[in-house]
């Protein structure tokens, strides 16, 4: 399943100009789609879609996007079936594969941590079940919701006991609820930060309200809540795709349409960022034409079972040539498939908005940083920094212009013979044999650069990166 021109330019953009965008909508999905006509790359705004004129029909939602879990609370239900109590459930589906990090560590057991498949999703309050695949170990239940044993205040500082302060720490926003209506005060209750607190025997934390408190204090009686809000509890990536390793990846749960009301015959299946079906209405991110159109009669539903739909980007960016073309190196593909199926965020450039520009006297390929041998340091030779504001857009879809540098590039004057200059290549380091190289450009024909040659440099226009 390759991707269009239209996603190709967002991704160029992002990856050079830092051009900011989601491949999904405002709730993490990506959707996919049918076509009874044939989609190609220079799709622009769904403008090659023809959908089923079935009301039976619609676009599958497919959870997309890299999420924080808050979590409120964990139940071990048994020992490999697990509950958590989030504040949101971002979306998310049964049959969702999702991976979990971080819960283990802050929550004190084992096993939770991992790559499972969501049993159930449930509201009031959001909850998460899925099955673990080992033994779970660790206290539970467990919440960061608590009941009131005990109140005092002096002044503006309020102090409040509960039965256990573990996952109570200073500086932890909470939502203090039920106090002045259960110890007949007020101002106490609200949204404080936690200035100080105690374990052991006793247990209990002050925080400061913006009007000093009235009623009787001290008090003991149980009345009201502390919730604390706003804990990163651990992280969830939806694993509804593979980890891309080899320049691909593929769907690891499957894609049902229901049945029609009528017979449906597919010529083209597509993955679009909106549920919204009509011209101008989503953009088609990726897309596969079937060998021969396929009929779908009304009686059945459409499945395409796990592991079926494998979505790349185009081979030429992948592969080692002679000729002047640019490439992505493997290790380039492989982030911006797993980002844009299955969220999982990176940084396109060395994180203060510049990209490197090297040289190389071998070719280099898509194994990177790997197949480079730039000249010494010693012979004054230093990569060079190029801005993120220094690139021209990509832009059109028929074809794609690639990003073009607007600014010439710079190397230094050689102190010895540097030698046959046969690649220019980018990457995320200054730092000479470092870093990871992320596109590269065979030059044809390659440049001898022999001692004391005044400056090499491409000028603007010189250097195109694109995705077909």
């Amino acid at each position: 399943m390759p991707v269009t021109n239209f996603f190709g330019n967002e991704i160029l953009n992002y990856n050079f100009i830092g051009t900011s965008y989601t491949p999904w909508d405002v709730n993490g999905n990506i959707f996919f789609g049918l076509s009874t006509t044939q989609v190609t790359a220079q799709d622009n705004m769904a403008d090659t879609v023809t959908e089923p004129a079935d009301g039976a029909y619609g676009r599958i939602s497919v959870f997309n996007k890299q999420v924080t879990i808050n979590l409120l609370g964990i139940f071990l239900l048994s020992d490999r079936d697990v509950e958590l109590l989030v504040d949101d459930v971002y979306n998310l589906n049964i049959g969702d594969v999702i991976t979990v990090t971080g819960v283990d560590a802050f929550w004190g057991i084992t096993n939770v941590d991992g790559t499972w498949t969501l049993t159930s999703v449930g509201g009031g309050p959001p909850r998460l079940y899925f099955t673990v695949d080992k033994d779970t170990t660790g206290p539970s239940p467990q919440a960061l919701s608590q009941d009131i044993w005990q109140m005092d205040y002096s002044g503006s500082d309020v102090t409040l006991w509960v039965a256990d302060t573990n996952h109570l720490y200073v500086g932890d926003t909470i939502i203090v609820s039920g106090v002045d209506s259960g110890f007949g005060t007020t101002n106490i209750d609200g949204t404080w930060v936690i200035a100080s607190g105690g374990g052991g025997s006793i247990q209990y934390f002050t925080f400061t309200v913006s009007s000093p408190p009235t009623g009787t204090a001290p008090q003991t009686l149980t009345a009201g809540t502390v919730t604390t809000v706003a804990v990163n509890t651990g992280e969830i990536y939806p694993d509804n795709w593979s980890i891309s390793t080899d320049g691909s990846l593929y769907n690891n749960r499957q894609i049902e349409f229901p049945s029609g009301s009528i017979d449906w015959t597919i010529v083209s299946i597509f993955i679009a960022d909106s549920s919204t079906q009509g011209v101008g209405n989503s953009n088609v991110l990726a897309f596969y034409t079937m060998p021969t159109p396929f009929i779908v009669p009304s009686i059945l539903f459409l499945a395409l079972p796990p592991k079926s739909i494998r979505v790349s980007l185009p081979t030429t960016i992948l592969q080692p040539t002679t000729s002047p073309t640019t490439c992505g190196t493997l290790f380039t593909i492989n982030r911006i498939l797993n980002y844009n199926f299955g969220g999982h965020i990176y940084t396109p450039d060395d994180g203060a908005s510049k990209l490197w520009f090297g040289l190389s006297t071998t070719v280099v390929d898509n194994t990177g940083l790997a197949s480079v041998t730039e000249p010494l340091t010693a012979d004054n030779y230093s990569r060079q920094g190029y801005l993120d504001s220094n690139w021209n857009a990509s832009t059109g879809v028929n074809p794609p212009s690639g990003v073009t540098n607007n600014a010439p590039v710079y190397f230094s004057t050689p102190t010895t013979t540097w030698g046959e200059i046969r690649s220019l290549f980018v990457s995320d380091s200054a730092t000479r044999a470092a870093g990871n190289v992320l596109w590269y450009k065979t030059l044809s024909p390659s440049i001898y650069v022999p001692f004391g040659m005044v400056d090499v440099f491409f000028n603007p226009g010189e250097i195109t990166f694109d995705m077909i």
